[in-house]
């Protein structure tokens, strides 16, 4: 019975060097809007670490102010973080400006 349900095989349907044309126009025009939306996103990405960063340090110094209301060792920690941050931060404007460099020599 599943013999005589089965549909012979159609043979798939040629496309017109036009029509390849069109198809692709239309799949390079959504790659366009993909990458662009794509680095829109990664910007925004960026953007809410900066905030979270400069949002974290703000209040490891505002530990660092009142000291006294905190104990010793939290204290260490907030200092440490502190220190860790603005090395990393230093690094990485470091960094950026030779990625920039070299991203123009590969272009």
């Amino acid at each position: 019975m599943e013999e005589k349900n089965k549909k012979p095989a159609q043979k798939p349907q040629e496309i017109t060097f036009e029509q390849l044309k069109q198809y692709y126009g239309e799949l390079s025009q959504r790659y366009q809007q993909l990458a662009q939306r794509n680095e829109q996103l990664q910007q925004a990405l960026e953007n809410q670490e900066l905030n979270y960063m400069s949002f974290y340090v703000s209040m490891l110094f505002k530990v660092m102010e009142h000291p006294e209301m905190y104990n010793e060792e939290f204290v260490n920690f907030a200092a440490k973080e502190i220190e860790d941050a603005l090395r990393s931060f230093k690094a990485a404007s470091v960094a950026e400006p030779e990625q920039k460099t070299e991203d123009k020599n590969v272009s």
